[in-house]
């Protein structure tokens, strides 16, 4: 599921170039296209989550997941039997992204869930792997799919999400939660969302998507302009950033066991940072590959570390709505990414990069002076009923403990 939902962008990177040429369409407008299914996703997925904490976590996913794939349809069909059909296109898109709204994060939240202590970092760690392995495939999907047709790309997502959206209703087995209360209200979301963990957290969520999304988007053109015609290879080669980010994110609990949470987002975010403030010096296509791995490596250490303090900064019953409040914001990342490249890089690649650079190094700072990793642990272990020798015994995020966070 995981793996289904991010291809939402990134499928269609490799087939923009036609599109665009087939359509008459601007850069900026090809880019529309990555807003408009990520602005719904942006806005409703914390809606997904209040729902799925009112009532379950699956009666949510599935028909989420028929709804992304019913998008993907309609967009292939509108471009296949109307004459000017980029604005249907978009419209289709907007069905698309609100099914993408909250499956994923709610997937998160159902780690959290069933997983405690280290097994939930392992857990979500894993689940960012499937992330990017999802990243890292679209492109070369996408690309293979295109050669029939740049529309057919879109008809992919149907043939996905229906088997998927099968094995989810008949073999997983939701636990059981406590149902204290119907649902959370805006004034018991606002405390834990308040608090500078949660603020800072988002904040990295925010700009993660943004660069990962906005610089693969970048690379397609770049790509186009460059390489000229080799679909397959434009798709393999953009598909490459995501390699070192997938890579990394296996490595996800090592990470927390070493850095901790804080140390972890500081030190991925500065790597990031410092990745695209070196992109504009590295004129040559060949060189600049490094640059962009060293970019993944470093969103491969952050991301997982957001992801885990997202499912530990409130108490269960609530889990699933804060994550999904993270989840929309990486979406507005997400679909901020792509357009904001799309207008700058009209100016040059030092107007293009170097803001987005020090916007990230802005954002590590904040995390190293401000974010405190004894601010989480109590609401972790207070929030999932543990205590006592419990807690000992499951000290992962304990301060001081051996592997704390």
């Amino acid at each position: 599921m995981v793996f289904l939902i991010v291809t939402i962008n990134t499928m269609l990177f490799p087939i923009f170039p036609a599109l665009r040429s087939d359509l008459n369409l601007s850069l900026a407008q090809v880019s529309l296209l990555v807003v408009f299914a990520n602005i719904p996703s942006a806005l409703l997925s914390p809606v997904g989550g209040i729902l799925a904490d009112r009532f379950t976590r699956k009666m949510i996913i599935l028909p989420s997941l028929l709804l992304f794939g019913a998008g993907g349809l309609l967009a292939g069909l509108a471009a296949l039997t109307l004459e000017n059909p980029f604005p249907y296109m978009l419209g289709c898109r907007v069905i698309q992204g609100i099914g993408a709204a909250a499956p994923m994060y709610l997937a998160m939240a159902l780690a959290g869930d069933i997983f405690q202590s280290t097994e939930r970092a392992q857990a979500v760690g894993l689940m960012e792997a499937a992330s990017g392995l999802g990243k890292l495939l679209a492109p070369i999907i996408g690309a293979f799919a295109g050669l029939i047709a740049w529309v057919a790309p879109f008809f992919v997502y149907p043939v996905l999400s229906l088997p998927i959206a099968a094995a989810i209703f008949f073999l997983i087995k939701e636990p059981s939660k406590p149902r204290l209360k119907p649902g959370p209200t805006l004034g018991e979301l606002k405390v834990p969302l308040s608090r500078r963990p949660a603020l800072i957290g988002l904040a990295a969520a925010l700009y993660s998507l943004f660069a990962l999304i906005g610089i693969m988007f970048w690379l397609s053109e770049v790509l186009e302009q460059r390489l000229g015609g080799g679909q397959i290879l434009r798709g393999v080669i953009i598909s490459l950033p995501v390699m070192t980010f997938l890579l990394t994110t296996l490595l996800a609990e090592y990470f927390y066991r070493l850095l901790k949470i804080r140390l972890s987002i500081f030190t991925g975010l500065a790597i990031t940072a410092g990745a695209i403030a070196l992109i504009p010096p590295t004129r040559d296509l060949l060189f600049i590959w490094p640059v962009i791995g060293l970019m993944g490596i470093g969103l491969g250490i952050a991301t997982p570390a957001v992801d885990t303090l997202s499912t530990n900064i409130t108490s269960v019953e609530y889990r699933g709505t804060v994550t999904t409040v993270f989840g929309g914001v990486r979406c507005a990342g997400a679909a901020a990414g792509p357009l904001t490249l799309s207008l700058l890089m009209k100016h040059g690649p030092l107007i293009t990069f170097l803001p987005i650079a020090a916007a990230g190094a802005a954002i590590a700072i904040a995390v190293l002076l401000l974010l405190r990793e004894e601010e989480i642990p109590g609401k972790l272990i207070q929030g999932d009923g543990v205590s006592g020798s419990a807690a000992k015994k499951r000290s992962f995020w304990r301060p001081g403990s051996n592997g704390d966070n």
